[in-house]
């Protein structure tokens, strides 16, 4: 069963997935997942602009996600609340099955890690770091992912759930992908 902690799990992992990918730098898991994404993407859909913006949530809470994931997940060392959570993350594969992998993943997220990830999230939020504008954003925009998350969000009536909602989507900047795969970790908020 999902938890309200898989929700902000995934909007968390939406900040960083928002403009396609990860930073190009750090560790990358042979599956090609990057560690400064939390290992919800892949470096091959990441682009170059987005080094800047890593770097700023990197600095700005490094702390909370040293917490989450450990002192070393920059580097693949994996520890922390977090630690099962990313290591599944890094695992899945970067192909067609991915985000039915990161949702088996966000599903079994812990309690610990639901607290920190929390607590990261509202880092990530308010750190005022500009997101990158990717070349590949636009082309990504297609699809009906984001209108069905918007009416999702819409007709939910706990206040908190829908107002958590409403942040996913303005993260996932109108990614068609990003929001597929919040949609699938919420499915069972909407009504």
């Amino acid at each position: 069963m999902r938890t309200f902690g898989t929700f902000l799990a995934l909007g968390f992992f939406a900040l960083t997935a928002s403009c396609g990918g990860g930073s190009s730098g750090g560790f990358t898991s042979p599956t090609g997942r990057t560690a400064s994404s939390g290992g919800s993407v892949c470096k091959n859909q990441s682009c170059a602009a987005e080094d800047k913006y890593y770097s700023c949530l990197t600095s700005t809470c490094g702390t909370q996600a040293q917490t989450c994931f450990g002192a070393s997940y920059t580097s693949g060392t994996f520890s922390g609340a977090c630690a099962e959570l990313i290591t599944c993350t890094m695992a899945c594969p970067c192909d067609q099955t991915g985000n039915t992998c990161l949702g088996l993943c966000y599903a079994a997220i812990t309690a610990d890690c639901q607290t920190c990830v929390t607590t990261l999230s509202t880092c990530t939020a308010g750190a005022g770091c500009q997101q990158a504008t990717c070349n590949n954003d636009a082309a990504s925009t297609t699809g009906t992912n984001c209108v069905a998350l918007q009416a999702c969000c819409t007709k939910m009536t706990d206040a908190t759930v829908k107002a958590a909602c409403q942040t996913s989507i303005t993260n996932a900047g109108g990614v068609d992908s990003t929001c597929a795969l919040i949609l699938q970790g919420i499915q069972s908020y909407c009504p």
